[in-house]
C-alpha cells in the first residue's frame, strides 16, 4: 500500500509503530489498525519529496499477503486520514510534478490497461480461473511424485524437456 502527499508521514506515524522513518530504507515495525491494535509486522519505506515517484512525500507499506491483513492496513490508513487514490492518480501526480513525460505516462497507462484486461480474462466464464488450494496442493503432490519417478501419468513430467534416463 502506498500513501503520497503532504500528510503521508503523519498517516504513517499514526499506523506504524516506529518513531522515525529513515529515507529510502526499509523499516520493520508493527502496523496498527484505527484503534491502535497490532495488525501485523510489516515494512515501511519513506521516500521524501521531491525524490519520489510522485514528487511528494511517499510512504510504502509492505505487509503479508493475507487479504485480512491488507484490508485492515488499508482501513487503518483511511482512519488516519488517507483516501483511496483514483485510477491513474499517482501517475498523474508524477506527470504534473515533472517526474514523467507524456510518453512515459501513456506507457504506464497502457501497462495498467493490459493488467486490467488480463484480470478480466481470468474471471470471464470460468476460463483461466484461479485454482483452489486443494487443486494447487494436489498438483504439487503430483509434481513431487513425478520427480521421484512415481507419476500417475496425469501431469507431464518435465514440460518441454526429455525425461532423464534411468539405468535398466
Amino acid at each position: 500500500m502506498r500513501v503520497s502527499g503532504p500528510d503521508a508521514v503523519r498517516i504513517a506515524r499514526s499506523m506504524f509503530s516506529v518513531p522515525t522513518l529513515a529515507p529510502r530504507r526499509a523499516t520493520l515495525g508493527t502496523v496498527r489498525d484505527a484503534e491502535g491494535r497490532a495488525i501485523d509486522a510489516g515494512l515501511a519505506l519513506f521516500f521524501p519529496a521531491p525524490a519520489s515517484y510522485t514528487g511528494e512525500d511517499v510512504v510504502e507499506f509492505h505487509v503479508h499477503g493475507s487479504t485480512a491483513v491488507a484490508r485492515e492496513t488499508l482501513l487503518g490508513a483511511l482512519a488516519a486520514g488517507a483516501r483511496l487514490a483514483t485510477p491513474g492518480e499517482f501517475t498523474r501526480r508524477a506527470f504534473l510534478a515533472g517526474k514523467l513525460d507524456l510518453s512515459a505516462a501513456e506507457a504506464v497507462a497502457d501497462l495498467t490497461l493490459e493488467e486490467i484486461r488480463r484480470a478480466e480474462l481470468v474471471h470471464e466464464g470460468g476460463r483461466g480461473r484461479v485454482p483452489t488450494l486443494a487443486e494447487v496442493l494436489a498438483f504439487a503432490r503430483e509434481r513431487r511424485r513425478a520427480r521421484r519417478g512415481r507419476a500417475s501419468g496425469r501431469w507431464p513430467r518435465d514440460r518441454g524437456r526429455a525425461a532423464p534416463r534411468r539405468p535398466a
